[in-house]
Protein backbone atom coordinates (compact mmCIF):
# COMPACT_ATOMS: atom_id res chain seq x y z
CA UNK A 1 0.00 0.00 0.00
CA UNK A 2 1.69 3.46 -0.63
CA UNK A 3 1.57 6.14 1.78
CA UNK A 4 -0.99 8.15 0.85
CA UNK A 5 -2.49 10.59 3.30
CA UNK A 6 -6.13 11.25 3.76
CA UNK A 7 -7.08 14.94 4.51
CA UNK A 8 -8.19 14.07 7.83
CA UNK A 9 -5.16 12.01 8.88
CA UNK A 10 -3.04 15.31 7.92
CA UNK A 11 -5.61 17.48 9.24
CA UNK A 12 -5.02 15.35 12.92
CA UNK A 13 -1.23 15.39 12.26
CA UNK A 14 -1.14 19.08 11.85
CA UNK A 15 -3.41 19.37 15.06
CA UNK A 16 -1.26 17.41 16.69
CA UNK A 17 2.17 19.17 16.29
CA UNK A 18 1.18 22.67 16.64
CA UNK A 19 -0.37 22.19 20.41
CA UNK A 20 3.13 20.65 21.38
CA UNK A 21 4.20 22.56 24.42
CA UNK A 22 7.85 23.30 24.64
CA UNK A 23 8.97 21.67 28.02
CA UNK A 24 6.86 18.48 27.54
CA UNK A 25 8.48 15.13 26.58
CA UNK A 26 7.30 14.06 23.62
CA UNK A 27 6.54 10.63 22.36
CA UNK A 28 6.70 9.32 18.81
CA UNK A 29 3.74 7.25 17.21
CA UNK A 30 5.03 6.19 13.79
CA UNK A 31 1.76 5.99 11.50
CA UNK A 32 2.19 4.66 7.66
CA UNK A 33 -1.31 5.93 6.44
CA UNK A 34 -3.42 3.76 4.17
CA UNK A 35 -6.69 4.59 1.71
CA UNK A 36 -8.92 3.53 4.38
CA UNK A 37 -12.08 5.84 4.89
CA UNK A 38 -11.38 7.43 8.08
CA UNK A 39 -8.46 5.56 9.30
CA UNK A 40 -7.50 8.44 11.69
CA UNK A 41 -10.61 8.56 13.85
CA UNK A 42 -11.12 5.11 13.68
CA UNK A 43 -8.07 3.77 14.48
CA UNK A 44 -5.19 6.49 15.26
CA UNK A 45 -7.17 9.05 17.45
CA UNK A 46 -8.43 6.84 20.13
CA UNK A 47 -5.00 5.18 20.72
CA UNK A 48 -3.61 8.82 20.81
CA UNK A 49 -6.43 9.60 23.46
CA UNK A 50 -5.30 6.87 26.17
CA UNK A 51 -1.84 7.43 25.31
CA UNK A 52 -2.53 10.77 26.62
CA UNK A 53 -4.42 9.46 29.59
CA UNK A 54 -1.79 7.43 30.64
CA UNK A 55 0.98 10.20 30.07
CA UNK A 56 -0.61 13.10 30.84
CA UNK A 57 3.06 14.68 31.13
CA UNK A 58 3.63 13.48 28.19
CA UNK A 59 2.68 14.81 24.54
CA UNK A 60 2.06 12.07 21.76
CA UNK A 61 3.14 13.18 18.38
CA UNK A 62 1.98 11.18 14.98
CA UNK A 63 4.71 10.76 12.68
CA UNK A 64 3.88 9.98 9.15
CA UNK A 65 5.80 7.36 7.83
CA UNK A 66 5.55 6.46 3.67
CA UNK A 67 5.21 3.25 2.88
CA UNK A 68 7.24 2.83 -0.60
CA UNK A 69 10.19 4.50 1.84
CA UNK A 70 9.62 2.86 4.82
CA UNK A 71 12.85 1.42 6.60
CA UNK A 72 14.63 4.71 5.59
CA UNK A 73 11.82 7.16 7.12
CA UNK A 74 12.02 5.32 10.14
CA UNK A 75 15.79 5.38 10.89
CA UNK A 76 15.74 9.16 10.23
CA UNK A 77 12.41 10.05 12.01
CA UNK A 78 12.83 7.24 15.13
CA UNK A 79 9.65 7.04 15.91
CA UNK A 80 8.88 4.93 19.67
CA UNK A 81 5.84 3.15 18.59
CA UNK A 82 4.55 2.28 15.17
CA UNK A 83 0.99 1.37 13.77
CA UNK A 84 0.52 -0.10 9.83
CA UNK A 85 -0.25 -2.77 8.07
CA UNK A 86 0.24 -6.53 8.97
CA UNK A 87 2.49 -6.06 5.49
CA UNK A 88 4.62 -3.22 6.25
CA UNK A 89 5.14 -3.99 10.07
CA UNK A 90 6.63 -7.56 8.69
CA UNK A 91 9.14 -5.77 6.72
CA UNK A 92 9.96 -3.81 9.52
CA UNK A 93 10.33 -6.78 11.77
CA UNK A 94 12.93 -8.44 9.06
CA UNK A 95 14.75 -5.59 8.54
CA UNK A 96 14.96 -3.31 11.83
CA UNK A 97 13.47 -6.19 14.27
CA UNK A 98 10.42 -4.37 15.35
CA UNK A 99 7.98 -6.52 17.66
CA UNK A 100 4.26 -6.53 17.26
CA UNK A 101 1.72 -6.39 20.36
CA UNK A 102 -1.57 -5.89 19.01
CA UNK A 103 -3.67 -6.67 15.82
CA UNK A 104 -6.91 -4.79 15.26
CA UNK A 105 -9.70 -6.95 14.47
CA UNK A 106 -13.29 -5.91 12.81
CA UNK A 107 -16.04 -6.99 14.40
CA UNK A 108 -17.11 -8.81 11.35
CA UNK A 109 -13.84 -11.08 12.26
CA UNK A 110 -14.06 -14.28 14.43
CA UNK A 111 -10.42 -13.42 15.20
CA UNK A 112 -7.45 -11.19 14.15
CA UNK A 113 -5.54 -12.79 12.55
CA UNK A 114 -7.55 -13.48 10.14
CA UNK A 115 -9.59 -10.51 9.79
CA UNK A 116 -8.86 -9.16 6.23
CA UNK A 117 -9.59 -11.12 2.78
CA UNK A 118 -10.38 -9.55 -1.14
CA UNK A 119 -13.34 -10.11 -2.20
CA UNK A 120 -14.14 -10.42 -6.65
CA UNK A 121 -17.31 -8.36 -6.95
CA UNK A 122 -19.34 -8.50 -10.63
CA UNK A 123 -22.40 -7.00 -11.39
CA UNK A 124 -25.98 -9.30 -10.13
CA UNK A 125 -27.01 -8.74 -13.96
CA UNK A 126 -24.01 -10.08 -15.54
CA UNK A 127 -25.83 -13.86 -16.09
CA UNK A 128 -22.65 -15.08 -17.56
CA UNK A 129 -20.15 -14.31 -14.85
CA UNK A 130 -21.14 -17.33 -11.96
CA UNK A 131 -18.13 -19.28 -11.21
CA UNK A 132 -14.24 -18.46 -10.83
CA UNK A 133 -13.85 -19.75 -14.41
CA UNK A 134 -16.18 -17.66 -16.04
CA UNK A 135 -13.78 -14.42 -15.01
CA UNK A 136 -10.81 -16.23 -16.72
CA UNK A 137 -9.83 -13.30 -19.47
CA UNK A 138 -12.13 -10.62 -18.03
CA UNK A 139 -10.83 -7.00 -17.02
CA UNK A 140 -10.34 -6.59 -13.62
CA UNK A 141 -10.10 -3.13 -11.41
CA UNK A 142 -8.56 -3.27 -7.69
CA UNK A 143 -6.77 -1.28 -5.14
CA UNK A 144 -3.21 -0.57 -4.84
CA UNK A 145 -0.85 -3.65 -6.41
CA UNK A 146 0.51 -4.73 -2.70
CA UNK A 147 -2.75 -4.74 -0.33
CA UNK A 148 -2.89 -7.52 1.69
CA UNK A 149 -6.72 -7.78 1.32
CA UNK A 150 -7.17 -6.52 -2.49
CA UNK A 151 -5.07 -8.40 -5.58
CA UNK A 152 -2.25 -10.59 -3.71
CA UNK A 153 -4.92 -12.30 -1.92
CA UNK A 154 -6.39 -13.25 -5.25
CA UNK A 155 -3.21 -14.21 -6.83
CA UNK A 156 -2.75 -16.51 -4.13
CA UNK A 157 -6.18 -18.29 -4.37
CA UNK A 158 -6.21 -18.50 -8.28
CA UNK A 159 -2.52 -20.16 -7.90
CA UNK A 160 -3.57 -22.70 -5.18
CA UNK A 161 -6.96 -23.24 -7.28
CA UNK A 162 -4.52 -24.24 -10.01
CA UNK A 163 -4.66 -21.30 -12.26
CA UNK A 164 -2.12 -19.08 -14.31
CA UNK A 165 -2.63 -16.42 -11.36
CA UNK A 166 -0.86 -13.71 -13.62
CA UNK A 167 -2.26 -14.60 -16.69
CA UNK A 168 -5.46 -15.20 -15.33
CA UNK A 169 -7.54 -11.39 -16.38
CA UNK A 170 -6.68 -9.76 -19.54
CA UNK A 171 -5.61 -6.98 -17.79
CA UNK A 172 -5.77 -5.74 -14.26
CA UNK A 173 -6.67 -1.52 -13.90
CA UNK A 174 -5.18 -0.63 -10.29
CA UNK A 175 -6.71 2.59 -8.76
CA UNK A 176 -6.02 4.84 -5.54
CA UNK A 177 -9.47 4.24 -3.85
CA UNK A 178 -12.09 1.38 -2.99
CA UNK A 179 -14.86 3.87 -3.17
CA UNK A 180 -15.51 5.27 -5.29
CA UNK A 181 -12.48 4.44 -7.51
CA UNK A 182 -12.86 0.70 -7.64
CA UNK A 183 -16.95 0.53 -7.38
CA UNK A 184 -17.47 3.10 -10.20
CA UNK A 185 -15.50 0.45 -12.24
CA UNK A 186 -17.46 -2.27 -12.38
CA UNK A 187 -20.67 -0.50 -11.74
CA UNK A 188 -20.00 1.61 -15.46
CA UNK A 189 -18.82 -1.30 -17.21
CA UNK A 190 -14.82 -0.35 -17.35
CA UNK A 191 -14.19 -3.30 -15.61
CA UNK A 192 -15.64 -7.17 -15.42
CA UNK A 193 -14.94 -7.56 -12.18
CA UNK A 194 -13.92 -5.77 -8.92
CA UNK A 195 -11.33 -7.00 -6.33
CA UNK A 196 -12.41 -5.27 -3.41
CA UNK A 197 -11.46 -6.03 0.52
CA UNK A 198 -13.57 -8.13 2.00
CA UNK A 199 -16.75 -6.29 3.90
CA UNK A 200 -16.47 -3.18 2.18
CA UNK A 201 -19.59 -3.79 -0.53
CA UNK A 202 -21.76 -4.56 2.46
CA UNK A 203 -20.65 -1.37 4.13
CA UNK A 204 -20.81 0.53 1.14
CA UNK A 205 -24.44 -1.04 0.85
CA UNK A 206 -25.34 -0.08 4.81
CA UNK A 207 -23.43 3.59 3.91
CA UNK A 208 -26.22 4.05 0.83
CA UNK A 209 -23.80 4.13 -1.73
CA UNK A 210 -24.60 1.22 -3.68
CA UNK A 211 -28.15 -0.14 -4.32
CA UNK A 212 -28.02 -3.62 -2.26
CA UNK A 213 -28.66 -6.46 -4.72
CA UNK A 214 -27.01 -4.69 -7.79
CA UNK A 215 -23.41 -6.13 -6.88
CA UNK A 216 -22.73 -10.06 -5.69
CA UNK A 217 -19.44 -11.79 -4.69
CA UNK A 218 -18.06 -14.47 -6.49
CA UNK A 219 -16.91 -17.11 -3.63
CA UNK A 220 -17.47 -18.25 -0.52
CA UNK A 221 -20.68 -16.77 1.32
CA UNK A 222 -20.64 -15.15 5.12
CA UNK A 223 -19.39 -17.73 7.14
CA UNK A 224 -18.17 -18.19 11.09
CA UNK A 225 -14.81 -16.85 10.52
CA UNK A 226 -15.72 -13.28 8.63
CA UNK A 227 -19.76 -12.21 8.77
CA UNK A 228 -18.87 -10.90 4.97
CA UNK A 229 -19.20 -12.87 1.63
CA UNK A 230 -15.22 -13.08 0.23
CA UNK A 231 -13.64 -15.03 -2.29
CA UNK A 232 -10.03 -15.66 -0.48
CA UNK A 233 -8.42 -16.53 2.69
CA UNK A 234 -8.31 -14.54 5.34
CA UNK A 235 -5.07 -12.42 6.95
CA UNK A 236 -4.53 -10.29 9.65
CA UNK A 237 -5.16 -6.91 9.67
CA UNK A 238 -3.25 -3.28 10.78
CA UNK A 239 -0.79 -4.28 13.58
CA UNK A 240 1.03 -1.66 16.49
CA UNK A 241 4.12 -2.55 17.62
CA UNK A 242 7.17 -1.46 19.11
CA UNK A 243 11.13 -0.64 18.02
CA UNK A 244 14.07 -2.15 19.18
CA UNK A 245 15.16 1.83 20.86
CA UNK A 246 11.16 1.77 22.74
CA UNK A 247 11.43 1.90 26.54
CA UNK A 248 10.16 -0.88 28.10
CA UNK A 249 7.25 0.82 30.49
CA UNK A 250 6.28 2.87 26.78
CA UNK A 251 5.32 -0.38 25.89
CA UNK A 252 3.12 -1.61 28.69
CA UNK A 253 1.69 1.82 28.21
CA UNK A 254 1.44 1.35 24.49
CA UNK A 255 -0.25 -2.03 24.82
CA UNK A 256 -2.73 -0.43 27.76
CA UNK A 257 -3.67 2.13 25.21
CA UNK A 258 -4.29 0.02 22.58
CA UNK A 259 -6.58 -2.42 24.42
CA UNK A 260 -8.69 0.81 26.33
CA UNK A 261 -9.37 2.42 23.19
CA UNK A 262 -12.24 -0.12 22.83
CA UNK A 263 -14.84 -0.15 19.84
CA UNK A 264 -14.33 2.33 17.65
CA UNK A 265 -16.69 2.07 14.26
CA UNK A 266 -16.82 -1.42 14.69
CA UNK A 267 -12.88 -2.17 15.26
CA UNK A 268 -10.58 -2.81 18.51
CA UNK A 269 -7.26 -3.89 19.04
CA UNK A 270 -6.44 -7.81 20.27
CA UNK A 271 -3.07 -8.67 22.03
CA UNK A 272 -1.75 -11.29 19.29
CA UNK A 273 0.52 -11.04 16.37
CA UNK A 274 0.99 -14.13 14.59
CA UNK A 275 2.08 -12.61 10.71
CA UNK A 276 2.48 -15.86 9.15
CA UNK A 277 -0.13 -16.24 6.52
CA UNK A 278 1.32 -12.85 5.73
CA UNK A 279 4.79 -13.64 5.16
CA UNK A 280 3.52 -17.00 3.37
CA UNK A 281 1.35 -14.98 0.89
CA UNK A 282 4.07 -12.71 -0.12
CA UNK A 283 7.04 -14.97 0.05
CA UNK A 284 4.84 -16.60 -2.49
CA UNK A 285 4.03 -14.32 -5.10
CA UNK A 286 7.71 -13.03 -4.58
CA UNK A 287 6.50 -9.65 -3.83
CA UNK A 288 8.04 -7.41 -1.64
CA UNK A 289 11.16 -8.35 0.08
CA UNK A 290 10.94 -11.60 -1.90
CA UNK A 291 10.45 -9.43 -5.00
CA UNK A 292 14.67 -10.11 -5.95
CA UNK A 293 13.43 -13.81 -6.42
CA UNK A 294 12.09 -12.72 -9.97
CA UNK A 295 15.71 -10.94 -10.46
CA UNK A 296 17.44 -12.68 -13.55
CA UNK A 297 20.23 -10.63 -13.87
CA UNK A 298 23.50 -11.18 -12.57
CA UNK A 299 23.11 -8.47 -9.65
CA UNK A 300 20.33 -10.33 -8.75
CA UNK A 301 21.29 -14.22 -8.93
CA UNK A 302 24.30 -12.67 -6.97
CA UNK A 303 22.70 -10.75 -4.23
CA UNK A 304 20.13 -13.91 -3.62
CA UNK A 305 22.67 -17.19 -4.48
CA UNK A 306 26.32 -15.35 -4.16
CA UNK A 307 26.90 -16.68 -0.66
CA UNK A 308 26.21 -20.07 -1.32
CA UNK A 309 28.04 -19.74 -5.10
CA UNK A 310 31.20 -18.98 -2.78
CA UNK A 311 30.40 -22.02 -0.87
CA UNK A 312 30.19 -24.05 -3.36
CA UNK A 313 33.14 -23.37 -5.30
CA UNK A 314 35.04 -23.58 -2.21
CA UNK A 315 33.35 -27.14 -1.81
CA UNK A 316 34.73 -27.75 -5.82
CA UNK A 317 38.21 -26.14 -4.91
CA UNK A 318 38.18 -28.89 -1.90
CA UNK A 319 36.67 -31.88 -3.34
CA UNK A 320 39.77 -31.32 -6.38
CA UNK A 321 42.30 -30.53 -4.36
CA UNK A 322 41.16 -33.83 -2.28
CA UNK A 323 40.99 -35.44 -5.81
CA UNK A 324 44.32 -34.21 -6.90
CA UNK A 325 45.75 -35.45 -3.10
CA UNK A 326 44.27 -38.99 -3.74
CA UNK A 327 45.36 -39.08 -7.76
CA UNK A 328 48.88 -38.23 -6.51
CA UNK A 329 49.14 -40.72 -3.67
CA UNK A 330 47.13 -43.67 -6.08
CA UNK A 331 50.32 -42.26 -8.99
CA UNK A 332 52.72 -42.05 -5.83
CA UNK A 333 51.90 -45.80 -4.49
CA UNK A 334 51.14 -47.24 -8.21
CA UNK A 335 54.93 -46.33 -8.77
CA UNK A 336 56.18 -47.71 -5.99
CA UNK A 337 54.14 -51.25 -6.89
CA UNK A 338 55.04 -51.09 -10.54
CA UNK A 339 59.08 -50.50 -9.31
CA UNK A 340 58.07 -53.55 -6.98
CA UNK A 341 56.30 -55.94 -9.59
CA UNK A 342 59.19 -54.38 -12.05
CA UNK A 343 62.17 -55.59 -9.75
CA UNK A 344 60.36 -58.64 -8.62
CA UNK A 345 60.04 -59.55 -12.63
CA UNK A 346 63.86 -58.64 -12.84
CA UNK A 347 64.33 -60.76 -10.56
CA UNK A 348 62.34 -63.74 -11.37
CA UNK A 349 64.62 -63.36 -15.46
CA UNK A 350 67.84 -63.54 -13.12
CA UNK A 351 66.95 -66.51 -11.57
CA UNK A 352 65.35 -68.10 -14.95
CA UNK A 353 68.36 -67.00 -16.40
CA UNK A 354 71.03 -68.65 -13.79
CA UNK A 355 68.58 -71.68 -13.75
CA UNK A 356 69.36 -72.24 -17.45
CA UNK A 357 73.19 -70.93 -17.61
CA UNK A 358 73.47 -73.58 -14.40
CA UNK A 359 71.47 -76.31 -16.22
CA UNK A 360 73.76 -75.40 -19.48
CA UNK A 361 76.77 -75.75 -17.48
CA UNK A 362 76.12 -78.88 -16.01
CA UNK A 363 75.34 -79.98 -19.57
CA UNK A 364 78.27 -78.83 -21.02
CA UNK A 365 80.15 -80.42 -17.68
CA UNK A 366 78.72 -83.56 -18.55
CA UNK A 367 79.43 -83.32 -22.09
CA UNK A 368 82.97 -82.39 -21.79
CA UNK A 369 83.50 -85.55 -19.52
CA UNK A 370 81.86 -87.65 -22.18
CA UNK A 371 84.08 -86.26 -24.57
CA UNK A 372 87.02 -86.15 -22.48
CA UNK A 373 86.32 -90.29 -22.10
CA UNK A 374 85.69 -91.04 -25.58
CA UNK A 375 89.34 -88.84 -26.84
CA UNK A 376 90.79 -90.86 -23.65
CA UNK A 377 89.14 -94.63 -24.73
CA UNK A 378 89.69 -93.20 -28.80
CA UNK A 379 93.71 -92.08 -28.16
CA UNK A 380 95.13 -96.17 -28.29
CA UNK A 381 92.33 -97.64 -31.17
CA UNK A 382 93.24 -94.33 -33.20
CA UNK A 383 96.70 -94.97 -32.41
CA UNK A 384 96.36 -98.24 -33.61
CA UNK A 385 94.84 -97.92 -36.81
CA UNK A 386 97.70 -96.04 -37.54
CA UNK A 387 99.80 -98.45 -37.01
CA UNK A 388 97.94 -101.65 -38.74
CA UNK A 389 98.13 -99.10 -41.88
CA UNK A 390 101.65 -98.76 -41.55
CA UNK A 391 101.93 -102.54 -41.26
CA UNK A 392 99.65 -102.97 -44.51
CA UNK A 393 101.84 -100.07 -46.33
CA UNK A 394 105.20 -102.38 -45.42
CA UNK A 395 103.35 -105.50 -46.12
CA UNK A 396 102.48 -104.40 -49.91
CA UNK A 397 105.91 -102.64 -50.69
CA UNK A 398 106.30 -101.08 -54.06
CA UNK A 399 103.25 -103.37 -55.34
CA UNK A 400 100.94 -100.99 -53.84
CA UNK A 401 102.00 -98.44 -56.35
CA UNK A 402 101.43 -101.01 -59.34
CA UNK A 403 97.69 -99.80 -57.91
CA UNK A 404 97.26 -96.13 -57.75
CA UNK A 405 93.57 -96.45 -56.38
CA UNK A 406 94.52 -98.46 -53.64
CA UNK A 407 97.73 -96.22 -53.19
CA UNK A 408 95.43 -92.85 -53.09
CA UNK A 409 92.83 -95.30 -50.75
CA UNK A 410 95.57 -95.75 -48.00
CA UNK A 411 97.35 -92.34 -48.14
CA UNK A 412 93.64 -91.08 -47.84
CA UNK A 413 93.01 -93.40 -44.78
CA UNK A 414 96.44 -92.26 -43.55
CA UNK A 415 95.61 -88.69 -43.84
CA UNK A 416 92.29 -88.83 -41.67
CA UNK A 417 93.31 -91.62 -39.42
CA UNK A 418 96.27 -88.66 -38.36
CA UNK A 419 93.49 -85.71 -38.55
CA UNK A 420 91.53 -87.62 -36.48
CA UNK A 421 93.92 -88.37 -33.56
CA UNK A 422 94.50 -84.63 -33.81
CA UNK A 423 91.01 -83.53 -32.90
CA UNK A 424 91.14 -86.24 -29.88
CA UNK A 425 94.16 -84.63 -29.08
CA UNK A 426 92.76 -81.57 -29.25
CA UNK A 427 89.96 -82.49 -27.13
CA UNK A 428 92.47 -84.02 -24.54
CA UNK A 429 93.67 -80.60 -24.14
CA UNK A 430 90.41 -78.50 -23.98
CA UNK A 431 89.53 -81.32 -20.92
CA UNK A 432 93.45 -80.55 -19.06
CA UNK A 433 93.18 -76.95 -20.20
CA UNK A 434 95.81 -76.79 -22.45
CA UNK A 435 96.52 -74.16 -25.24
CA UNK A 436 98.72 -74.41 -27.87
CA UNK A 437 101.10 -71.67 -28.82
CA UNK A 438 99.18 -69.25 -31.87
CA UNK A 439 100.95 -69.55 -35.27
CA UNK A 440 100.71 -67.83 -38.51
CA UNK A 441 97.56 -69.14 -40.19
CA UNK A 442 96.69 -68.53 -43.56
CA UNK A 443 92.93 -68.47 -43.82
CA UNK A 444 92.36 -68.72 -47.53
CA UNK A 445 94.04 -71.86 -47.16
CA UNK A 446 92.07 -73.12 -43.79
CA UNK A 447 88.76 -72.24 -46.06
CA UNK A 448 90.40 -74.52 -48.44
CA UNK A 449 90.44 -77.44 -46.42
CA UNK A 450 87.21 -76.96 -44.70
CA UNK A 451 85.38 -77.06 -47.65
CA UNK A 452 87.48 -80.16 -48.96
CA UNK A 453 85.59 -82.19 -46.49
CA UNK A 454 82.80 -80.76 -46.98
CA UNK A 455 79.72 -82.50 -49.22
CA UNK A 456 76.95 -80.52 -50.09
CA UNK A 457 73.31 -81.85 -51.41
CA UNK A 458 72.60 -81.99 -55.13
CA UNK A 459 70.89 -78.86 -55.49
CA UNK A 460 72.93 -76.95 -52.93
CA UNK A 461 76.07 -74.66 -54.07
CA UNK A 462 78.87 -73.16 -52.12
CA UNK A 463 80.89 -70.10 -53.71
CA UNK A 464 83.98 -69.23 -52.35
CA UNK A 465 85.15 -65.47 -52.72
CA UNK A 466 88.70 -65.34 -51.15
CA UNK A 467 91.06 -62.84 -51.01
CA UNK A 468 94.71 -63.86 -50.81
CA UNK A 469 96.93 -63.69 -48.77
CA UNK A 470 94.94 -63.01 -45.05
CA UNK A 471 97.17 -64.23 -42.45
CA UNK A 472 95.75 -64.47 -38.58
CA UNK A 473 97.79 -65.82 -35.02
CA UNK A 474 95.89 -68.81 -34.20
CA UNK A 475 95.82 -72.71 -34.17
CA UNK A 476 94.85 -73.95 -37.78
CA UNK A 477 92.92 -77.00 -36.58
CA UNK A 478 90.47 -74.84 -34.21
CA UNK A 479 89.94 -72.44 -37.29
CA UNK A 480 89.33 -75.41 -39.74
CA UNK A 481 87.01 -76.36 -37.40
CA UNK A 482 85.22 -72.87 -37.15
CA UNK A 483 85.17 -72.65 -40.99
CA UNK A 484 83.97 -75.89 -41.04
CA UNK A 485 81.12 -75.92 -38.82
CA UNK A 486 79.60 -72.63 -40.10
CA UNK A 487 79.60 -73.98 -43.69
CA UNK A 488 78.03 -77.24 -42.32
CA UNK A 489 75.51 -75.56 -40.89
CA UNK A 490 74.17 -73.40 -43.87
CA UNK A 491 74.26 -76.13 -46.14
CA UNK A 492 72.75 -78.33 -43.94
CA UNK A 493 69.98 -75.72 -43.41
CA UNK A 494 69.67 -75.33 -47.70
CA UNK A 495 69.77 -79.15 -47.74
CA UNK A 496 66.61 -79.33 -45.69
CA UNK A 497 64.89 -76.74 -47.55
CA UNK A 498 65.85 -78.07 -50.93
CA UNK A 499 68.29 -76.57 -52.21
CA UNK A 500 70.00 -72.97 -52.23
CA UNK A 501 73.45 -70.94 -52.25
CA UNK A 502 75.64 -70.61 -49.87
CA UNK A 503 78.52 -67.98 -50.20
CA UNK A 504 81.86 -68.11 -48.13
CA UNK A 505 83.26 -64.58 -48.32
CA UNK A 506 87.08 -63.53 -47.05
CA UNK A 507 87.84 -59.99 -47.24
CA UNK A 508 90.09 -57.28 -45.74
CA UNK A 509 88.53 -54.14 -44.11
CA UNK A 510 92.33 -52.79 -43.51
CA UNK A 511 95.36 -53.32 -43.21
CA UNK A 512 95.24 -55.13 -40.00
CA UNK A 513 91.54 -56.48 -40.39
CA UNK A 514 89.73 -58.86 -41.74
CA UNK A 515 86.26 -60.23 -42.20
CA UNK A 516 85.19 -64.15 -42.60
CA UNK A 517 81.33 -64.02 -43.71
CA UNK A 518 79.10 -67.33 -44.26
CA UNK A 519 75.69 -66.23 -46.19
CA UNK A 520 73.17 -68.55 -47.57
CA UNK A 521 69.41 -67.15 -49.23
CA UNK A 522 67.71 -70.52 -47.31
CA UNK A 523 64.00 -69.13 -45.74
CA UNK A 524 63.76 -66.57 -42.98
CA UNK A 525 64.23 -67.59 -39.87
CA UNK A 526 61.21 -67.72 -36.72
CA UNK A 527 62.58 -64.81 -33.70
CA UNK A 528 62.14 -68.21 -31.30
CA UNK A 529 64.52 -70.42 -33.87
CA UNK A 530 66.70 -67.10 -34.00
CA UNK A 531 67.04 -66.24 -30.60
CA UNK A 532 67.81 -70.08 -29.97
CA UNK A 533 70.80 -69.02 -32.45
CA UNK A 534 71.99 -66.44 -29.96
CA UNK A 535 72.26 -68.81 -26.68
CA UNK A 536 75.34 -70.78 -26.03
CA UNK A 537 74.10 -74.63 -25.87
CA UNK A 538 70.84 -73.88 -28.06
CA UNK A 539 70.17 -76.13 -30.83
CA UNK A 540 68.16 -75.30 -33.44
CA UNK A 541 67.88 -78.86 -34.73
CA UNK A 542 65.80 -81.59 -33.70
CA UNK A 543 67.74 -83.70 -31.69
CA UNK A 544 70.80 -81.64 -31.50
CA UNK A 545 73.34 -81.23 -28.86
CA UNK A 546 74.13 -76.83 -29.68
CA UNK A 547 78.04 -77.88 -29.42
CA UNK A 548 78.67 -76.64 -32.85
CA UNK A 549 78.12 -73.37 -32.28
CA UNK A 550 79.45 -73.74 -28.96
CA UNK A 551 82.38 -74.88 -30.48
CA UNK A 552 82.19 -71.90 -32.69
CA UNK A 553 82.06 -69.36 -30.33
CA UNK A 554 84.48 -70.66 -28.15
CA UNK A 555 87.48 -70.59 -30.75
CA UNK A 556 85.93 -67.08 -31.70
CA UNK A 557 86.81 -65.95 -28.47
CA UNK A 558 90.24 -68.07 -28.13
CA UNK A 559 91.26 -65.96 -31.38
CA UNK A 560 90.21 -62.76 -30.03
CA UNK A 561 87.38 -62.04 -32.89
CA UNK A 562 83.80 -61.17 -32.93
CA UNK A 563 80.82 -63.17 -34.03
CA UNK A 564 77.78 -61.69 -35.62
CA UNK A 565 74.50 -63.63 -36.29
CA UNK A 566 71.88 -61.71 -38.68
CA UNK A 567 68.65 -62.57 -40.38
CA UNK A 568 68.95 -60.76 -43.86
CA UNK A 569 66.20 -58.54 -44.54
CA UNK A 570 64.84 -60.78 -47.63
CA UNK A 571 65.81 -64.29 -46.63
CA UNK A 572 68.90 -66.39 -45.33
CA UNK A 573 71.51 -66.00 -42.52
CA UNK A 574 74.73 -64.36 -42.76
CA UNK A 575 77.70 -64.89 -39.79
CA UNK A 576 80.24 -63.00 -39.62
CA UNK A 577 83.25 -63.90 -37.86
CA UNK A 578 86.18 -60.33 -37.51
CA UNK A 579 89.60 -60.84 -37.13
CA UNK A 580 92.87 -58.75 -36.54
CA UNK A 581 95.16 -59.80 -39.19
CA UNK A 582 99.21 -60.65 -39.86
CA UNK A 583 101.28 -58.23 -41.92
CA UNK A 584 101.85 -60.27 -44.60
CA UNK A 585 105.22 -58.89 -45.78
CA UNK A 586 106.39 -59.84 -42.48
CA UNK A 587 108.49 -63.19 -43.26
CA UNK A 588 108.05 -64.48 -39.91
CA UNK A 589 103.85 -64.60 -40.32
CA UNK A 590 104.36 -67.65 -43.11
CA UNK A 591 102.57 -70.50 -42.19
CA UNK A 592 104.36 -73.68 -41.43
CA UNK A 593 103.98 -75.77 -44.14
CA UNK A 594 103.77 -79.23 -41.41
CA UNK A 595 100.12 -80.19 -42.31
CA UNK A 596 99.55 -83.82 -44.37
Amino acid sequence: MLPLCSTALALCLGAFLSATPSSAAVLRLGVVTTTEPGFAATTVTPVVSEMEKLRPDDVVHVVQIAEHDLLNDIERERPDLLICSAWCFLNVLNDIGAHPVATRKTDRAASAVASIGAALVVRSDRTDLRTLEDLRGKKAAATLPHSVDGYPAVRLMLREKGFSDEKFFSGVNFLTFTVPDVLSAVLSGDADVSILPACALERAQEEGLVEPGLLRVIGLPPDGALACSRSTALYPDITAGILPWTPNELTRDFLTALLESGHADGYEWVATSDLRSVSNLYQELHLGRWAVLDDTSLSGLWKRYGRYAVFALLLVLLLIANEYRLKRLVEHRTAALTKTLREKELLARKEEAARERLASLERMGAISQLCAMIAHELKQPMGAVLNFLAVLRMRSGESIKDDPVAERAMEGAQNEARRMAEIVDRVRGYAKRQRRTPEPVDLGRTIDEALSHLKPGPQTTVRREVAPNVFVAGDPLELELLVLNLVKNAVQALDAAEGGTVTVKLARTDEFGAVLSVTDDGPTLSDEIFAKLLKVSESVKEGGLGLGLAIVRNIVDEHGATLTIERLPERGLRVTVRFDTLNPNDPDNEPADDRP
